[in-house]
């Protein structure tokens, strides 16, 4: 979706600038449809809150196993949905994660701290 709307790109990379200015790599953006959360669950809001953020421990777990580095993104992301053409009533922006490359002082702090033994 994100080559279909002008701009939407660049637009990405700026929001994630702005919260880690040297991060490069791979976006992923958390969208809840309501309408489906709505239709099953009592205060729908809640539970893809605490979904987003499952969602987010889960992939930063996963992306420190594969030696990547993840950051959660601090924002919701409503601004940039809209770009993207998702209706806002139906769809709920609920964050996202970028997931990338370990810089190398990254890499040897993890060596040095985590996986020698005492």
């Amino acid at each position: 979706m994100l080559n279909r709307r002008a701009g939407s790109a660049a637009r990405n990379v700026a929001d994630v600038t702005r919260l880690l200015p040297r991060a490069a790599g791979c976006t992923l953006r958390f969208v809840a449809d309501m309408e489906k959360a709505a239709a099953a669950y009592n205060n729908p809001e809640s539970l893809v809150w605490r979904d987003s953020g499952a969602l987010a421990a889960t992939m930063g777990l996963v992306a420190e196993w594969l030696g990547l580095s993840a950051n959660m993104l601090g924002m919701a992301g409503a601004d940039y949905m809209q770009s993207l053409g998702f209706p806002g009533e139906r769809f709920l922006a609920v964050g996202g994660i970028q997931v990338s490359a370990r810089s190398p002082q990254a890499t040897m702090f993890a060596e040095d701290v985590c996986l020698r033994p005492p």
